[in-house]
């Protein structure tokens, strides 16, 4: 992994347990096939295809089903059912099912992210000298980051960010010009051989929101909100499926206890869960990107003190196993970001700073391997 252009973590010993760092690098598709295949083979499981939602039904102020449209045809369905969960992601219908009955729809937190990033599905051959994992991150005065990965079937998914709402590139070739400011020119040589898959997709986002449904005085029984529906996060972090499945797990857990009060005490759950990968986010943002224009001179302070202590961290990983770790595992959402400021990693980082000078480190290695995938 990339800052700038300098590697980021220590990569000379292993970790204390590898086996929470396994990744499984495929495309969206080939996931999302496999996913659903293994989801069809249950028994009380069913597709329903080809339908859109229009409304839900309702009796008093409880869901109890939702009226369903075929795409084909226009016939209309009602679907009664005890549970109702809005997976629609950043265009959620759950704000105007609320309208509708009269609820109050829930405040929203936003934090400015703007970004516009470009996807390309590449071929390589086999024996490509090319790592199954190279994260490039944004640096301040330098908005550019992106992520190559080795998938299935010989192919390569190359995503390029620039974290301002300029055009992203919309060919291949305008990848690779975009990619020769900041990649690796090993990389970059490796990426202009490749045959390109398809077209290039293009991506533009705005910011981070968080609807908070946590903080509802009341919410209709047997609706509930789930994924980038509830919060939708920076999407060049690579959190959405990960929050949703946390999501997932806190329905389940919820569930466990009956269904009794199900949106309070499942809405509440999910905003602790939220509340900690806001958090992180907050805390790494002057890692990648410059001090906002608007903000106030406390709020200058306030992140050029973050930049400057997320840069001894970073320091101190390159030369320290157990503070990568730690580093990576609040990265992928495994703790908290309190694990950061225990006096123990506190004082770790510390120590390395004493011990040595701060001196302009040495380029990362042409081979930028990152993470092995499976």
């Amino acid at each position: 992994m990339l800052l700038g252009t300098h590697e980021m973590f220590n990569r000379t010993k292993k970790f204390s347990d590898p086996e929470t760092f396994k990744l499984y690098l495929t495309t969206r598709p080939f996931l999302e096939f496999h996913v659903r295949q293994r989801v069809q083979r249950l028994g009380n499981v069913k597709f329903l295809d080809g339908h859109d939602v229009i409304e839900p039904m309702t009796a008093e102020h409880r869901i109890t089903g939702v009226r369903v449209a075929r795409r084909s045809t226009g016939l209309v369905t009602t679907l009664i059912c005890d549970l109702v969960v809005d997976a629609t992601g950043r265009t959620p219908r759950t704000q105007t099912f609320l309208d509708r009955l009269g609820f109050a729809r829930p405040s929203e937190t936003r934090v400015a992210s703007p970004v516009t990033y470009a996807s390309q599905l590449l071929h390589v051959s086999e024996d490509t000298d090319l790592d199954k994992l190279t994260f490039l991150n944004a640096a301040p005065g330098r908005p550019f980051g992106g992520a190559i990965a080795r998938c299935e079937n010989d192919t390569v998914m190359m995503t390029l960010s620039q974290f301002n709402l300029d055009e992203p590139p919309t060919t291949f070739a305008e990848m690779i010009t975009l990619a020769e400011q900041f990649v690796p020119h090993a990389v970059v040589e490796t990426l202009r051989s490749a045959e390109p898959v398809g077209a290039v997709h293009n991506f533009w986002y705005r910011d981070a929101v968080w609807r908070r449904y946590d903080e509802m005085a009341g919410f209709p029984e047997g609706l509930l909100v789930i994924g980038d529906a509830v919060c939708s996060l920076d999407p060049i972090r690579g959190q959405g499926m990960t929050m949703a499945l946390i999501e997932a797990v806190a329905l389940r857990d919820c569930l466990f206890e009956g269904d009794a009060d199900l949106a309070r005490r499942y809405f509440h759950m999910v905003g602790k869960r939220i509340s900690t990968a806001w958090e992180h986010n907050r805390m790494t943002a002057p890692l990648h990107s410059s001090v906002p224009d608007s903000a106030t001179f406390g709020q200058r302070v306030k992140w050029n003190l973050m930049a400057w202590w997320s840069a001894k961290m970073l320091m101190a990983a390159r030369n320290d196993i157990a503070i990568t770790e730690t580093i990576l595992r609040v990265n992928n959402m495994q703790d908290a970001p309190r694990s950061m400021r225990r006096p123990t990693f506190v004082l770790r980082v510390l120590r390395h700073c004493w011990r040595r000078r701060e001196t302009s480190t040495a380029p990362a290695p042409q081979r930028q391997l990152t993470l092995s995938g499976v």
